[in-house]
C-alpha cells in the first residue's frame, strides 16, 4: 500500500482510524507521521502516534509524543492521561500518578484519570486508595461498568470476597455481555469453593467468547473439583494448541488422568509437554507402571540435572527402598531429620489468635467445603484460608514466617536441595480439615509444595496414638509390613496447640481416633512462586 497519496488532514485521520480499527498500526503511524511532517504542532497527529505506541508495547516512545502533547499545550487533558498510561506501563508509578493528578486539575470529572490513578494504587498494593478513586470515577460515570469490575478485583486481594461478588455483579447489571466480569466473578465463586455458581460464571464467559481458550481451563478445573472426571477432561482438550494456556491445560489434562489411575495414558500426555513439573510426574507415571529400567534411566536424568522438588525427593527415597537402589537424593536425603513439633501455647494466646479466628472462618457463609477422596470422616475447606480477611489472619501468617525463618536458620549449613535451593519468592496455601469420630487422612504426599505443616487447633483427648500424626519416607504397603520400614517413619504426638513443619517430599497420614468432639487442623503449604 502507498501511502504517500494526497488527501486532506481530515481524510488521512478518518484513514489512519479506520487502519487502527482494523490492528494495522504501521501503516496508521505512517499517515499520522506525514500529517506531523507537515505540521510539528499537530497535537492530534503525536496523540494518535503515542496511542499506536502504546498499542505495540513501544512505551518509550508513546512518552516522547505524549509529552509534546502537553508541551504544546499544558492544558491538554488527553495528553496527560495517556502520558501517565504510558509511565504506568514501565511501572513508573510516581510520574503516572502525577500525569493523572493533572489530568485532573485541569478537569475535576475526568472520570478515566481517576480510573486509571486507581489501578495504579492496585498494582502497588495500595488497595483502600484504589478503591476510593474507582468510586470517585463512579460517582463521575454511573454507568462505568469496568471500574465496578476493578473494584471486584482489588476486594479479591484485600480478601473480601462477598465485596467482590457485589461489585462484579453491579458490573453485569451495567453490561450483561462484559466477558472479563464472568471470568472475574467466576474464580471468586470457584476460590469460596461454590463450584457449581463458578460453572454457571465460566460457562456464561464462554458464550461471550468461545475463543478465549483460558475458561476451558477453568471450567476444567471445576468440574474436576465437583468430581466429574468425563467433563473436566473434555475442557482441558477444547484448549488449542495456539492458544497461550495449551501447556497449562495439557498439564492439567495428564495430571487428572494419573489423579484417575490411568496411568499409560498420562505417561504419554506428560511425555508431549514441558510444562512446570511434568517430567516429575512422568516418573510418577513410570513408577506407578513398575517401568523399573525406564523409571530409572528418566530418574537418573533428573538426578544428574539436580532437579530439587517434593516428587523427585520422594521417588528416590521410594525406589531405593522398592528396588534396593542408593541414588543420591537430590531434594532431602534424610527427610525425618527435618521435622520440626513445637507447642504454640507456650507462647502465644493460643485461643484468640488460632482458635477464633477459625472459628469466624467456618462463620463465614462464603465459607464452603470441596471434596477431599483421602479424607474419612472429615471435610476440608475451600479456597486459601490465608485470603480469608481477618487481621488475626495476618497474625497467623506472620507466626508461620517467623518459625519458617527460623527452620532455615537451623538447617543453613545442610548441603541438601531442600535448604541450598530454598525458594526466595515463596506463598502460603491454607486450608481447615475438620474430623470427626473415626476420622483420618490417607497416606500421600503435596507434590507442589516445598514444605508442609499443620497447626492443631482441636485434638480430642486421645488413648495411645489416637489422631496422631505418622510421617514416612514410603507409603507402599509391603514396606509398611516389614522390619525395616519401622526406621523409615515416625509417629508424631499432637495436641491442641502443636505445630508441626516437614519436607513436602514425606507422605503423612493420620490414625483413626475416637470421640465425639471435632478434630480440627489448619494445614498449609510453602510453596515456591
Amino acid at each position: 500500500m502507498d501511502l504517500k497519496i494526497n488527501l486532506s488532514d481530515e481524510e488521512i485521520f478518518t484513514k489512519a482510524n479506520e487502519l487502527t480499527k482494523k490492528k494495522d498500526f504501521i501503516s496508521a503511524k505512517k499517515l499520522y507521521l506525514e500529517v506531523i511532517k507537515k505540521d510539528p504542532q499537530n497535537i492530534k497527529a503525536l496523540n494518535n502516534t503515542g496511542i499506536i505506541h502504546l498499542n505495540i508495547g513501544k512505551f518509550k516512545d508513546a512518552i516522547k509524543f505524549f509529552k509534546k502533547c502537553v508541551e504544546i499545550d499544558d492544558s491538554y487533558k488527553d495528553g496527560y492521561n495517556n502520558l501517565g498510561l504510558a509511565y504506568k506501563s514501565i511501572k513508573n508509578y510516581s510520574r503516572a500518578l502525577n500525569s493523572f493528578t493533572k489530568c485532573i486539575k485541569i478537569d475535576p470529572k475526568y472520570f478515566q484519570a481517576y480510573n486509571n490513578i486507581g489501578q495504579v494504587y492496585y498494582e502497588i498494593g495500595k488497595y483502600e486508595e484504589a478503591i476510593i478513586n474507582f468510586k470517585t470515577a463512579i460517582k463521575i460515570n454511573t454507568n462505568l461498568y469496568f471500574a465496578y469490575n476493578n473494584i471486584g478485583q482489588t476486594y479479591i486481594k484485600k480478601g473480601e470476597f462477598n465485596e467482590a461478588i457485589i461489585n462484579f455483579k453491579k458490573a453485569i447489571k451495567l453490561n450483561p455481555n462484559y466477558f472479563e466480569v464472568y471470568k472475574n466473578i467466576g474464580q471468586v465463586f470457584f476460590e469460596c469453593g461454590e463450584y457449581n455458581n463458578a460453572l454457571i460464571s465460566f460457562t456464561n464467559a464462554i458464550k461471550l467468547n468461545p475463543k478465549k481458550h483460558e475458561i476451558y481451563c477453568l471450567i476444567g478445573l471445576t468440574y474436576e473439583k465437583l468430581g466429574n472426571v468425563e467433563l473436566a477432561l473434555k475442557n482441558y482438550k477444547n484448549v488449542s494448541k495456539k492458544d497461550l494456556n495449551f501447556q497449562f491445560a495439557q498439564f492439567n489434562y495428564a495430571s487428572l488422568l494419573y489423579k484417575n489411575k490411568q496411568f499409560r495414558e498420562a505417561l504419554n500426555a506428560f511425555k508431549s509437554i514441558n510444562y512446570n513439573k511434568s517430567s516429575s510426574y512422568l516418573l510418577k507415571c513410570l513408577y506407578e507402571l513398575d517401568s523399573k529400567k525406564d523409571f530409572q534411566d528418566e530418574l537418573d536424568k533428573e538426578i544428574n540435572n539436580g532437579t530439587a522438588n517434593a516428587i523427585i525427593g520422594s521417588l528416590i527415597n521410594s525406589s531405593n527402598l522398592k528396588f534396593g537402589t542408593k541414588k543420591r537424593n537430590t531434594f532431602c536425603e534424610n527427610p525425618l531429620n527435618y521435622v520440626l513439633n513445637i507447642n504454640l501455647k507456650k507462647e502465644y494466646d493460643f485461643e484468640k489468635i488460632f482458635v477464633n479466628t477459625t472459628n469466624n472462618f467456618f462463620n463465614d457463609q462464603l465459607v464452603k467445603d470441596r471434596p477431599q477422596p483421602l479424607l474419612i470422616n472429615g471435610s476440608q475447606s475451600a479456597g486459601n484460608f490465608f485470603n480469608y480477611k481477618n487481621d488475626s489472619v495476618s497474625k497467623i501468617k506472620n507466626i508461620i514466617h517467623k518459625y519458617l525463618k527460623t527452620y532455615h536458620d537451623t538447617h543453613k549449613e545442610n548441603e541438601d536441595g531442600i535448604i541450598k535451593n530454598w525458594p526466595k519468592n515463596f506463598e502460603l496455601i491454607g486450608w481447615l480439615v475438620k474430623m470427626n469420630n473415626g476420622g483420618s487422612i490417607k497416606p500421600h504426599i503435596h507434590d507442589h509444595g516445598w514444605l508442609s505443616g499443620s497447626i492443631y487447633i482441636n485434638v480430642p483427648k486421645k488413648l495411645n496414638n489416637d489422631g496422631n500424626l505418622v510421617i514416612s519416607i514410603s507409603d507402599e504397603k509391603k514396606l509398611i509390613e516389614s522390619d525395616d520400614y519401622s526406621k523409615n517413619k515416625k509417629i508424631i504426638n499432637v495436641e491442641t496447640g502443636s505445630f508441626c513443619l516437614f519436607p513436602s517430599s514425606l507422605f503423612h497420614y493420620t490414625i483413626p481416633f475416637k470421640s465425639d468432639e471435632e478434630r480440627i487442623v489448619l494445614a498449609f503449604d510453602v510453596i515456591s512462586k
